[in-house]
């Protein structure tokens, strides 16, 4: 199904909204202290572009399996996919049938940019923060991230003035590069669904 045009106004009005709420990258480097007010078990159903233009932003369509936190009662759910400037990122994977635990918040702030968007995306959009540690790949019945502990940052220093010095362009290839690298999966943590959750609960995070 063809994504409104209209729809595809509303990207400038995200990367405006998500651009000012976002960019220091100073957040945390844990999944457990990145977590928003929306929590869920999705799979990648597929990639659409949100209109014809050869420079059209695209999100990701995915599949809500659970609800883990929040008030969400829909079975379909859009993030949106950067280009690798921006302050906000894309999951590293997007294969149709790829599971993902992720967390963030959902944009609802349509009507205050005057852009009209479909009502149908209404609250259905979910932004990435590029500084915080928001996703974490599932494998059957294990994910992996970086989620009580981060050996894949290395030195913070280095990370910080990364973000400092380097162009947002630059910083922001860089960055999706190494969500890719199979060395970053290797380096992170691998726990059971059932352990993570028992954290989250204690933690009182879910």
């Amino acid at each position: 199904m063809r994504i409104p045009r209209a729809f595809a106004l509303s990207f400038f009005a995200i990367v405006l909204h998500v651009q000012v709420m976002c960019c220091s990258c100073k957040g945390p480097d844990k999944f457990v202290n990145s977590i928003g007010q929306h929590m869920m078990e999705v799979e990648v159903i597929d990639v659409q572009a949100l209109d014809t233009s050869k420079y059209a932003y695209t999100i990701t369509r995915l599949k809500v399996l659970r609800l883990l936190k929040g008030d969400y009662g829909l079975d379909t759910l859009y993030l949106l996919n950067d280009k690798g400037f921006e302050c906000f990122h894309s999951l590293p994977h997007k294969e149709p049938g790829r599971r993902y635990i992720v967390t963030g918040d959902l944009l609802n702030e349509w009507n205050s940019f005057q852009y009209g968007a479909a009502s149908e995306f209404t609250g259905k959009m979910l932004v990435l923060d590029l500084c915080l540690e928001n996703y974490l790949i599932v494998e059957g019945e294990k994910v992996i991230g970086n989620i009580t502990r981060n050996r894949v940052n290395g030195s913070k220093l280095k990370r910080k003035l990364f973000r400092v010095f380097m162009s947002k362009n630059a910083y922001g290839n860089w960055s999706a590069r190494r969500r890719k690298s199979p060395k970053r999966e290797r380096l992170m943590q691998k726990m059971a669904i059932s352990k993570l959750e028992r954290k989250l609960k204690r933690r009182e995070l879910i």
